[in-house]
């Protein structure tokens, strides 16, 4: 079974005829070759699925990727899709971070509440890397889990087609966000009593590390539903940590009914709106934000 894992799981052929869309479109940031994109996204999968790029150059004039992934990427690779991303690419002029709330951190204890399944596949894809084996050799109940994940998705699959060219290509049509089209959420659900709390100190070794005399680096939280019972703390926690303060909500309805924070179009457009408007008030003090903004 391990075998056939690590010869089957990470290949093209099993990401067009796995019956997931995002498995379909993973890395499209490290596929980007002298790509010109002024404002880089990158972030967990709140970010990839709700920040629009296309609405970013619509409002900024500026050229718009979003490479950000699924949060078990983001933990496991960290930023290094970012590195690679500079290194192939023309120097940003904005890089926008952002995450939700309790991923503003580098806690190990993160790392369980999601799967590791897309990360772990393509890192063994793509990467081959010391670390990808590492948390394999040091996590065996994962990699059998991966493992085994992996090869009952083949044998489903085996005899499907792959994934139409529509599909297979949705974050390029994007500028690399994964739009996502579901029921809207209707309910509150409770707090997440395991959420791990943000970091100042994380946010600002992103600021750090990324932040040059050419570059200015954003780092939001993904915004809260209005009705949220944690909404009030974190509203006090992200002052000082985060950019995008105050920390505003939106309408329960602007998010899909599953998926942690995974917004609907319009959801979409209210985040994207809000970081256009960061943009522009870095772009231009004095002009404040434009009609239509968030």
């Amino acid at each position: 079974m391990f075998l056939a894992a690590f010869l089957v799981v990470p290949t093209q052929w099993f990401n067009q005829r796995s019956n997931n869309s995002y498995l379909a479109n993973i890395g499209y940031g490290i596929k980007l070759h002298d790509t010109n994109c002024q404002i880089l996204v990158f972030g967990d999968s709140t970010a990839m699925v709700g920040i629009s790029p296309i609405l970013l150059e619509k409002r900024t004039g500026l050229t718009a990727c979003n490479i950000a992934e699924f949060a078990g990427m983001t933990q496991l690779l960290k930023t290094e899709i970012v590195d690679q991303f500079l290194q192939q690419n023309p120097t940003p002029r904005f890089i926008v971070f952002m995450y939700a709330p309790e991923y503003l951190n580098d806690d190990p204890r993160g790392k369980t509440r999601v799967s590791m399944f897309e990360a772990v596949s393509f890192s063994l894809e793509y990467e081959h890397n010391f670390n990808t084996m590492r948390v394999l050799a040091t996590h065996p109940m994962m990699t059998i889990g991966w493992a085994e994940q992996g090869i009952r998705m083949a044998i489903l699959r085996f005899f499907s087609r792959p994934f139409p060219s529509e599909v297979a290509h949705l974050r390029e049509r994007y500028h690399g966000q994964l739009p996502v089209e579901a029921e809207s959420r209707t309910v509150c659900t409770p707090p997440d009593k395991t959420a791990v709390m943000p970091e100042k100190k994380w946010a600002e070794d992103l600021r750090t590390r990324y932040q040059t005399a050419k570059t200015q680096v954003i780092v939001d939280a993904t915004p809260l539903a209005s009705c949220d019972a944690s909404l009030p703390f974190l509203q006090q926690e992200l002052v000082g940590t985060v950019d995008n303060i105050p920390y505003r909500p939106i309408p329960i309805t602007s998010y899909l009914a599953f998926g942690r924070l995974h917004v609907n179009k319009t959801g979409a457009s209210e985040i994207s709106n809000m970081i256009a408007d960061q943009i522009i008030e870095r772009l231009h003090p004095k002009a404040g934000k434009e009609e239509g903004g968030y």
